[in-house]
């Protein structure tokens, strides 16, 4: 009879601090995403992002020469299309609610002889627009470790 109520007890100890422990687990918040916490969740922030990012590669004379057509009048249409599939690409990488419906690298950058100095320009640029919109270093340094396999298909 001892031996039965021993193990009732160690039982019900063991159940009750189980359902202890996973109270605890339940109570816990879900970590943020990267757009999150990039973002707050505001398709707006994002756009800002990318709109300075853009504004930032334009003034780069480092890169701006590859992007010279996007810069005529006549190609504002190419701009927007540039600057909706970076929202989207960037905020998908990011956890958003997005979806890159564009080309994929290979195609998007075919002739364009792109050069590591020149992607990683594109790279710090894209770091100054996000510090310029408070996005942390290491939120960045995670973004751009998302984003890092893509360099492949786009260095020539």
């Amino acid at each position: 009879m001892k031996k039965l109520s021993l193990s009732v007890a160690f039982a019900a100890m063991m159940l009750s601090s189980g359902f202890v422990a996973c109270n605890k687990d339940d109570d816990a918040p879900a970590p943020k995403s990267l757009y999150t916490r990039m973002t707050n969740n505001s398709p707006a922030a994002l756009a800002k992002v990318v709109d300075d990012f853009i504004g930032i590669v334009v003034a780069d004379n480092r890169i701006n020469g590859v992007f010279v057509a996007f810069g005529t009048t006549s190609s504002q249409e190419k701009v927007l299309n540039l600057r909706n599939h970076l929202i989207d690409q960037i905020g998908e990488a990011a956890g958003g609610p997005f979806t890159y419906k564009g080309k994929d690298m290979i195609t998007a950058h075919r002739g364009m002889n792109i050069t590591d100095a020149q992607f990683n320009a594109l790279v710090e640029d894209l770091g100054k627009a996000l510090t310029q919109n408070g996005v942390s270093m290491a939120d960045i340094n995670e973004l751009v470790g998302i984003l890092a396999p893509l360099k492949p298909q786009i260095v020539v």
